[in-house]
């Protein structure tokens, strides 16, 4: 994720050819020049740029923290909204279950159909709950690296 991240960062500053860019100058060209997310995903995008010390916020605008002309950018160079993680770094609790239909929720996915089908999943494959939340958030595509200690904790007490 932060390769493709800062390749992203890379890729909008080289495009403009400036040191510096507005929050609406790089959501307007991922939104509506480019297509590639929603406003809202590249707004996300820019603060998890900042968090991920890729970008710094200054009164103006935001320049990279990197050498971002150094950044080699493929040919054919596309990116989408799923670059955005939407799953917290760090789960809320040690629930795993809880937090991986939570996570999902954010995604769209309905909390009882989540449930079902983790129960569905941990009976199918005589695993744990909390090993099975782990398959069905890998199955929907949801980054599972922020729920393994907690998963792990489980599995340890089982």
């Amino acid at each position: 994720m932060t390769t493709e991240l800062k390749q992203l960062v890379a890729f909008l500053f080289q495009r403009s050819g400036k040191e510096l860019l507005t929050a609406q100058e790089i959501y307007m060209t991922l939104s509506y020049e480019l297509g590639w997310m929603t406003p809202g995903e590249a707004k996300k995008l820019i603060t998890q740029a900042v968090e991920r010390g890729l970008l710094q916020e200054d009164t103006e605008g935001y320049t990279p923290t990197f050498a971002f002309r150094d950044v080699d950018i493929p040919l054919g160079f596309h990116i989408d909204g799923l670059v955005v993680d939407d799953a917290p770094t760090t789960p809320l609790s040690d629930n795993v279950v809880e937090e991986v239909v939570a996570a999902l929720e954010k995604k769209g996915q309905g909390a009882r159909d989540t449930r079902q089908r983790i129960e569905e999943t941990a009976r199918r494959q005589h695993i744990i709950p909390e090993a099975a939340a782990l398959v069905v958030a890998h199955r929907q595509g949801l980054d599972t690296a922020p729920f393994l200690p907690s998963a792990w904790k489980a599995v340890k007490k089982a």
